[in-house]
């Protein structure tokens, strides 16, 4: 197997129609991703105000951990002049998310999956993603459907073929919705190229595209990195790959409006998800 994989839907017997049927509309109802808007404006600000860059850190950790609200203003912002406190507050949130964890048993020659609860969400990484996030879960009736189910088992069966014999998996799925506004591009990796501090992850399965272009899917390897795989999936279409200490990296260019919907957004919506082999 090469150090990546892509797979579609269809290949497993399932379809987007079968997969999300009446759950379509849960993309447009998740949560805004607030974390993304206070990450990136603490970026701003200490771009803007280097000899502030401790105090902005030490408010950006005590948001994440809680002690302090999403919502709360950024230290210094007061001192910007009127040009810059416009560029901080265009940063507006432009990724939705929930997320749902499960753990998976294989006996025999099949699968079982249960949804178990979840508290914060931290990543085992070396940047802001190792702090505590807490995010709403995914809908329940969706997470308990058939089609979800095999979506997860086929997942399963991919770790199966670069792992033999692994027979317990926990997986995290990330349903997403990048948005895009006119004017405004949004990315799914504010981070960049980056590793999700897991055994293996679905970097993107891609559900739907909506007036845009971009969101072209990378996988980098390498010192320096350099990218061995560059693919704009379409709905239906998923890349998995190894990732902590694989040497893979992974990342997804920004998405443009092209044809926005009457609401004058630009929409990429999809699952990503996080796996670790247990057993």
């Amino acid at each position: 197997m090469t150090p990546f994989e892509v797979f579609r839907l269809d290949e497993w017997g399932l379809d987007l129609e079968s997969l999300m049927g009446e759950f379509r509309s849960t993309f447009d109802e998740l949560e805004w991703d607030h974390y993304d808007v206070v990450y990136r404006r603490v970026a701003l600000m200490k771009s803007l105000l280097p000899h502030h860059a401790e105090e902005l850190d030490a408010f950006h950790r005590d948001v994440f951990h809680g002690k302090r609200p999403l919502g709360e203003p950024v230290p210094f912002e007061a001192s910007l002049d009127s040009a810059d406190r416009a560029r901080l507050f265009d940063i507006r949130p432009a990724r939705r998310r929930a997320i749902s964890k499960f753990v998976l048993d294989r006996d025999g020659d099949t699968w079982s999956s249960r949804r178990i609860s979840m508290g914060a969400f931290t990543q085992n990484t070396d940047d802001f993603r190792c702090l505590p996030r807490m995010f709403a879960p995914m809908n329940a009736a969706f997470c308990d459907s058939d089609p979800l189910r095999r979506l997860l088992h086929g997942v399963a069966d991919l770790v199966r073929r670069v792992r033999e014999g692994a027979r317990v998996l926990e997986m995290i799925i990330h349903q997403m919705s990048s948005v895009a506004r006119q004017g405004a591009s949004a990315s799914n990796a504010p981070e960049g190229a980056h590793q999700d501090g897991v055994d293996y992850v679905v970097s993107a399965l891609v559900i739907e595209r909506h007036g845009i272009e971009g969101g072209e899917s990378r996988i980098l390897s390498g010192e320096p990195q350099r990218c061995i795989f560059n693919r704009t999936l379409l709905p239906g279409e998923g890349v998995f790959h190894a990732d902590r200490d694989s040497g893979l990296w992974h990342d997804v260019t920004p998405i443009h409006v092209t044809e926005p919907h009457a609401d004058g957004l630009g929409k990429r919506n999809l699952f990503g998800i996080d796996i670790n082999v247990i057993e």
